[in-house]
């Protein structure tokens, strides 16, 4: 009958032709952390919450995302120095940092020494304080930088050059070095 056909026989013969099959597949994931370029969460959603244990979070500067900003709270039962550290610059990444306590009773600001590859700040460690972490690259001008930010108790390596409750700090703005010294006003 016409459109009937026989089945071929089973045969050993190996085929030489390439099968290859490609298709286009549009995938939509849900549920996932809204994050920036800089790891900034979008939206209402606040800056990155850093863990005060030390651990790190990569972050970078791009030309249309220039700030990061972190936050980390103290831990209640905590005691000693705490730490602010800004590592792993690369892609010629010179950070230039502010931290302010969330009440705005403490701020520091400022840049990277020259010669130095590690900013660590000792911050003021009042348990249950928040400290807002805004991290930028210190030229203006720069495009690119990628870094690490993290926060927690003292390390070996921590080296703070100023007293953590100095009234300046040493600013790297274009890589010259100047001291910015402020007023006190009641």
């Amino acid at each position: 009958a016409e459109g009937e056909f026989e089945p071929v026989e089973p045969t050993t013969t190996p085929i030489n032709t390439n099968l290859n099959r490609y298709a286009d597949l549009v995938l939509t994931v849900t549920g996932a952390p809204i994050l920036g370029p800089n790891g900034e969460r979008s939206g209402d959603s606040g800056p990155v919450v850093l863990t005060p244990d030390g651990t790190p979070v990569g972050g970078r500067v791009t030309a249309a995302d220039p700030t990061s900003t972190y936050q980390v709270t103290i831990p209640d039962d905590f005691t000693g120095t705490f730490y602010l550290r800004v590592i792993d610059l690369q892609d010629g990444m010179v950070p230039a940092v502010k931290a302010t306590t969330s009440d705005e009773s403490w701020s520091r600001q400022g840049a990277l020494r020259e010669g130095e590859s590690t900013l660590a700040w000792q911050i003021p460690a009042e348990p249950g304080s928040t400290i807002i972490i805004e991290v930028s690259h210190a030229d203006v001008t720069a495009t690119t930088g990628a870094y690490s930010v993290s926060a927690g108790p003292e390390l070996p390596t921590d080296s703070d050059g100023a007293a953590p409750d100095g009234i300046y700090d040493d600013l790297v703005p274009g890589g010259g070095s100047q001291k910015s010294f402020l007023p006190l006003i009641r």
